[in-house]
């Protein structure tokens, strides 16, 4: 008696409405003839047509009806000797139209599909008609078929910034600079970060993909920012979460204090930048031998503060206003009195890049990390937005501004759990291990995984001609609760430049 395995061997494998192979019918067959005989018993087992449909991975009813048709053509299963020959077997010929899931058109489909972007998203109709040019006559319903049968689905495009070499250079750059640091250093680290916030539905486009394809240039679609009904700003490092804002138009008497608040500030560093400048013009004179003509005036080059924002948007001024002073520094200083080494990482928006911001930095004591821009896979705020925008559309789109504004600070403080927030601090070792695969790049699946291995890092120096014999001699690796890390100062190895 054949074993289980072999008799499901036998069926092979099969398209849904293929018909079964010839020498799955026979052995069909041949179970049921041992079957006529009531008493027949092998190890237990007993050719029922529920025993045989088990075996052979179909339904009883499809066993039966193979026997049946076999009857039909002279199969006879009380003869002796039993006769078995093909005739018996075969299956009956059909009507209709032959079957258009071919492997001809299935290649046909594949290649228009995966050329290249546009294609990815193309509909049914289009894929048809694109074949249709290439002479295969086939409809848009069998165009979906095709894409089934060979593993297509539509999905939602993962949406990844566009990088410019000189945006992946200086991703390539800050990954270096931390690829020492270990988990625990970053759990030292202030995440921050604003996103728009409306009160509509965004529109979704679907490509096709197969597996394995979710990351393809091709099946990536680049993010843009649209209009807003406001910003949400807010902050979290490992153990705790931190402030939020919701910024707010300025008001004619906020716009009136920033004007004093900047008088006096200049009024307080005119005489030192004008000093200064003296001397430079002084130094040139000495050189030249003559008279400059230049003469003196507090401008923005020269260090004086002015506001250069659109209208009504947010500027260093208001920044350091709403933000840095009553928000963020001082819950940074709180965490400071458990985690000494504690920093901020903030983007590069020119809010947060004016020469000023550093200074009230600088008053507080906290340190500010340099952020690469075009990089929200490397702060850890942001795969929370889509988490909370989901939520605010939980039970129907918010209908008004004002409903917004009072429910977004509630989701942040309440319902969004702080291990949510960990996790994603998690996540940040092996995306600076993946930046650094990529040379920059971004088309990795962001997730928690660990740091580069001591393997991936031999590859990569290798590429990069770094991995000589001593220097490699010279790396650490320490073993940190089951992951391999570098522990020692890999980014000046390969770099030349010394970490933060």
């Amino acid at each position: 008696m054949a074993s289980s395995s072999q008799a499901t061997a036998l069926s092979g494998s099969h398209l849904p409405g293929s018909e079964w192979p010839i020498a799955t019918r026979s052995a069909i067959c041949l179970l049921k003839a041992i079957a006529a005989d009531r008493t027949a018993r092998f190890d237990g087992f007993r050719p029922t047509s529920e025993a045989i449909a088990s075996l052979f991975g179909m339904s009883a009813n499809t066993v039966n009806s193979i026997y049946s048709d076999a009857k039909k053509r002279g199969f006879n299963p009380q003869a002796r000797p039993l006769q078995m020959k093909n005739s018996f077997f075969e299956s009956a010929s059909r009507c209709g139209r032959p079957t258009m899931i071919t492997a001809e058109n299935q290649q046909a489909v594949t290649q228009i599909v995966s050329r290249d972007r546009e294609t990815r998203q193309l509909t049914s109709s289009a894929i048809a008609y694109r074949m249709r040019e290439m002479g295969f006559q086939v409809a848009a319903t069998t165009v979906l078929q095709l894409l089934a049968s060979v593993g297509f689905k539509k999905l939602k495009p993962i949406r990844k910034p566009g990088l410019t070499l000189a945006m992946k250079a200086a991703r390539l750059d800050f990954c270096l600079r931390f690829a020492h640091w270990t988990l625990e250093m970053w759990k030292d680290v202030i995440w921050t970060d604003e996103t728009s916030v409306t009160l509509a539905q965004r529109g979704t486009v679907r490509v096709w993909v197969q597996p394995g394809e979710r990351l393809l240039n091709s099946t990536i679609r680049s993010r843009w920012k649209g209009k807003s009904v406001f910003m949400f700003w807010a902050s979290f490092s490992y153990d705790k979460k931190g402030p939020c804002h919701i910024w707010k138009p300025e008001t004619a008497k906020e716009k009136k204090q920033a004007i004093t608040f900047m008088d006096k500030l200049n009024e307080a560093a005119e005489p030192a930048a004008r000093a200064k400048w003296e001397a430079t013009i002084a130094k040139e004179e000495a050189t030249t031998g003559k008279k400059s003509r230049k003469t003196w005036q507090f401008t923005s080059e020269r260090g004086k503060l002015e506001r250069q924002g659109k209208k009504g948007g947010i500027d260093w001024y208001r920044y350091q206003k709403e933000i840095l002073h009553s928000k963020l520094l001082p819950f940074a200083a709180t965490c400071k009195e458990t985690r000494p080494n504690t920093a901020v990482i903030e983007d590069g928006a020119p809010a947060h890049a004016h020469w000023f911001t550093q200074t009230v930095y600088d008053a507080f004591g906290i340190r500010k990390l340099d952020w690469p821009g075009n990089s929200p896979d490397l702060n850890m705020i942001e795969p929370i937005w889509p988490w909370l925008k989901r939520q605010s559309q939980a039970d129907g789109i918010t209908r008004s501004k004002a409903e917004a504004a009072a429910e977004w600070p509630e989701l942040w403080k309440t319902h969004l759990p702080q291990s949510k927030l960990q996790a994603m601090v998690e996540r940040i070792p092996g995306h600076i291990g993946q930046v650094i695969l990529q040379d920059g790049g971004n088309l990795y699946k962001e997730s928690r995984r660990h740091g580069l291995t001591k393997e991936e890092w031999e590859t990569k120096m290798t590429e990069w001609g770094k991995l000589e014999s001593q220097e490699w001699q010279d790396i650490f690796w320490e073993d940190n609760n089951g992951q391999r890390l570098p522990f020692s100062d890999i980014a000046y190895l390969i770099t030349g430049k010394n970490p933060l």
